[in-house]
């Protein structure tokens, strides 16, 4: 209980995702599908693009920019004088961010190019996740949560889902609804949003509210504004540990 009171100071003051897009994992061969007759992308989540490796004898015009590599396939003459298509199935070795990235190639005539991404797009936001614990104190980073929730200025890092819940009554005279719950990702710590309502004006002691029906594993706990406005609505925000 003391722990939650001293917070409330601070706080106050691998696979394809659609037909046209895949997302790959190091050290390990994915099969894909390439248009043939457009330029295909390939993203390097979370560095940039060293070196591309493939058969000599594929008609491929490879070109790195940065975090991406733009694989064309090149138009062949066939003996009559037809356009032919490269329909060979090969494979690409693409070294992304210092790691290798294998792909089996299969070439074929979609119109749609394609887009592959190399890594965990999630990584990133485990790490800013990692580096806010190691330079944070606890009581900062439950303050920087609910701040994220006052703005509604949250990145990928934080994964918002609405709620919709009546709670039991707590204080007479108050109603208590859940509407949203924000969870950063890797640090264990999940953000609950209430939408209180009670006559205008009334002064929500947020000392009242350190009750297991909002949180069984509470945190912290801060109240915005600390009176209900004209409509007699203020916001509740519970920072608890994800069990």
């Amino acid at each position: 209980m003391k722990a939650i009171v001293a917070i409330l100071t601070i706080l106050v003051s691998v696979q394809a995702f659609a037909d046209d897009e895949y997302i790959a994992a190091p050290d390990s061969f994915t099969e894909i599908h390439l248009s043939n007759s457009n330029p295909n992308r390939f993203h390097c989540v979370n560095g940039n693009v060293n070196d591309v490796a493939y058969p000599a004898d594929v008609p491929i015009d490879a070109k790195t920019k940065d975090k991406n590599l733009f694989i064309s396939y090149k138009l062949l003459q066939g003996l009559s004088g037809e356009t032919e298509y490269v329909s060979k199935r090969h494979d690409i070795h693409v070294v992304c961010g210092g790691e290798v990235f294998s792909f089996s190639v299969i070439p074929d005539r979609s119109p749609q190019a394609k887009v592959v991404r190399m890594g965990d797009p999630n990584r990133k936001f485990l790490e800013e996740n990692a580096r806010q614990l190691r330079e944070m104190s606890e009581e900062q980073l439950y303050a920087s949560l609910v701040m994220t929730a006052l703005k509604n200025d949250y990145k990928g890092n934080i994964t918002a889902t609405q709620q919709y819940k009546k709670l039991p009554e707590i204080i007479p005279n108050v109603t208590i609804e859940e509407t949203r719950q924000l969870t950063m990702s890797g640090a264990g710590l999940r953000l609950r949003e209430y939408t209180v309502t009670a006559e205008p004006g009334k002064v929500i002691q947020k000392e009242k509210l350190i009750d297991s029906l909002l949180s069984s594993s509470m945190l912290a706990i801060a109240v915005h504004p600390a009176k209900t406005g004209s409509d007699g609505k203020t916001r509740l925000f519970v920072v608890e540990k994800k069990i």
